[in-house]
């Protein structure tokens, strides 16, 4: 692996960082003062990559809500036996029969 030097803006520019990201940064260098040491390769992208997680998915423009719905119990059984994603299912099913009676615009 190559060794790669940057500056603090250089690695905040490639790795956006969190505010407590940047003070672990910023207190190690300060600890060390010379990073020059060819013993010690700089590990500011190594470092960057660990302390640069994106957590969590994206938000969503629009989320999901969640509602409690009865189902009698052998459609219940109908819609599980659809598999993994039958939620999902029965939300395009009401979608489409929605669109099509003119209760929901698209």
């Amino acid at each position: 692996m190559a060794i790669v030097r940057m500056t603090l803006k250089e690695m905040q520019k490639k790795y956006p960082l969190t505010k407590k990201a940047l003070a672990k940064i910023e207190k190690a260098c300060q600890k060390e003062s010379d990073m020059t040491d060819p013993d010690n390769p700089d590990v500011t992208e190594l470092l960057a990559k660990g302390l640069a997680r994106r957590v969590g998915r994206p938000k969503m423009e629009f989320t999901k809500e969640k509602i409690n719905i009865r189902f009698d119990h052998d459609v219940a059984i109908a819609l599980r036996s659809l598999g993994r994603g039958w939620s999902t299912e029965v939300n395009n099913i009401m979608r489409k029969f929605l669109v099509n009676s003119g209760a929901l615009a698209r």
